[in-house]
């Protein structure tokens, strides 16, 4: 789902799928709390008679989630951009108690991540999903990954250049 579609019908159960830390700093009002790594053990809780919609920061996570509720027969789209987009459009985030929330980035302890590092988290994340998705449990080469690499660069709009000195490459 794109950003400019939210908000989506009532009949769509809207599932955060960030850490607790990250929840407990804002999220969307009325929507569920179920973290992606603990996403597979609680899915009982969810009905296939309502599409979810699955929400992060950015949609990396999210989309992996998707891929999880599909596989299990639910009806399930990705929110494009994440939390961070939909943010930036004007849709606010609330706290348990109500109040405004943030998007403040938290590690695993509770402790607020600097926005670079918070960026290579994301990118982390994305490029290993991405690798999974493409190669599953098939051994790959290094120059398999390379090529990924390469690829995933291009789209973020690296030049050629660009890319090949970030592979350690001569340029």
């Amino acid at each position: 789902m794109q950003v400019k579609d939210y908000p989506p019908a009532d009949s769509v159960q809207v599932v955060d799928v960030r850490q607790l830390s990250e929840w407990d700093a804002g999220h969307l009002e009325n929507s569920l709390h179920i973290p992606l790594n603990v996403l597979a053990e609680n899915l009982s809780g969810l009905g296939k008679e309502q599409a979810i919609l699955a929400v992060c920061r950015t949609g990396v996570r999210s989309r992996k989630a998707v891929d999880l509720l599909r596989s299990e027969g639910f009806e399930a789209e990705n929110l494009e951009g994440g939390l961070k987009a939909l943010n930036a459009a004007g849709h606010p985030l609330v706290t348990s108690e109500g109040e405004p929330g943030s998007l403040a980035d938290y590690d695993e302890g509770g402790e607020t991540l600097s926005p670079e590092l918070a960026h290579l988290r994301d990118s982390f994340l994305e490029i290993a999903f991405g690798l999974q998705e493409r190669f599953g449990d098939k051994e790959r080469t290094e120059e398999d990954e390379r090529e990924f690499l390469r690829e995933w660069l291009a789209e973020k709009g690296k030049s050629p250049q660009e890319i090949e000195r970030a592979l350690g490459a001569e340029a």
